[in-house]
């Protein structure tokens, strides 16, 4: 993009995994984590429409403490003359100093507005259409674009879309027969539901979505429509067994670091270690099987302060 003044690695790499419990699965890494440091992944797919399109002088977006999405809009904001960000943050404990990722946004010149965990469930459940006493107290402009939590709009979908066919595009130059199935993670499942928007009808790429949240019933209900309407096959996990959003067992944080010592990729600690270790059960189902693991990113030079 013309006007944001940072380098972006595209298309982001394929490359095969090399990792000891995942041995007998023929397993790919579409390296979205290596587009940028804090723009990566899935997150930089999110946002290209957003950042082709004008932009009001204001945008509203949300997101937990620990959230992804918050920082990188905040960053390609940063780098956006004349529009400024306003974050919506769970958690009217919290202050701008919390942890690495709110002061990043802060410095970044993002404005944050700390919510209580129930005004928030409120503002999920409303589509994030905000009251007129939200908007008064929170110094929101009448033009400004509410962009709903996880950066999941119309348009985020769409550049969503265009990573499955820059996939598709690599996967045929590998010549290695048959994508048997697509594994990513899931927030609010714009992801997914973009990616299978640019699959082909009938697409026998089998798709699992991993889910980092507990009970997504709504995410998942809207991910398998889209599924159904293309005739696609869809497994959607939900998140039963690490204890909810954000929280690892000792075990999968161990998965981490080992994956990071033996197969040389990092993973950040939402997302991706859940995905992994739910390959990692079903490794012995998956032998011989082409599987692409899409690694949706992280903010990685924030994580590593933690």
């Amino acid at each position: 993009m013309s006007n944001l003044k940072y380098h972006l690695t595209l298309p982001s790499p394929l490359e095969p995994v090399r990792f000891a419990p995942l041995s007998g699965v023929r397993l790919w890494v579409k390296r979205d984590d290596l587009i940028h440091p804090i723009i990566s992944g899935n997150k930089w797919r999110k946002l290209k429409g957003l950042l082709e399109r004008p932009l009001p002088t204001q945008v509203v977006s949300f997101g937990g403490a620990r959230s992804h999405h918050l920082p990188a809009l905040a960053c390609a904001l940063s780098h956006t003359p004349h529009t400024s960000a306003l974050l919506v943050v769970r958690g009217d404990e919290l202050s701008p100093q919390s942890n690495p990722t709110l002061r990043f946004c802060e410095a970044q010149g993002a404005r944050l507005v700390f919510v209580s965990r129930e005004r928030y469930r409120a503002l999920r459940e409303r589509g994030w259409a905000l009251s007129e006493e939200e908007r008064s107290a929170w110094g929101v402009s009448p033009s400004a674009l509410i962009l709903p939590e996880g950066g999941d709009a119309e348009v985020a979908r769409a550049g969503c879309a265009e990573l499955w066919r820059e996939l598709e595009t690599q996967w045929v130059r590998l010549n290695e027969g048959p994508l048997d199935e697509l594994w990513l993670c899931a927030g609010t499942g714009a992801t997914a539901r973009g990616v299978m928007s640019a699959m082909p009808v009938g697409c026998s790429t089998r798709v699992v979505v991993v889910s980092a949240v507990k009970g997504a019933k709504r995410e998942q209900a809207t991910a398998e429509r889209v599924a159904e309407a293309r005739s696609l096959q869809l497994e959607w996990l939900d998140e039963r067994r690490f204890g909810g959003f954000g929280r690892l067992t000792p075990e999968v944080e161990a998965l981490r670091g080992r994956v990071e010592r033996e197969a040389g990729l990092w993973v950040d600690r939402v997302y991706q270690p859940k995905l992994l270790a739910e390959l990692i059960r079903r490794a012995r189902a998956l032998e011989g099987r082409s599987v692409v693991w899409l690694h949706t990113g992280g903010a990685r030079a924030l994580e590593d302060q933690v």
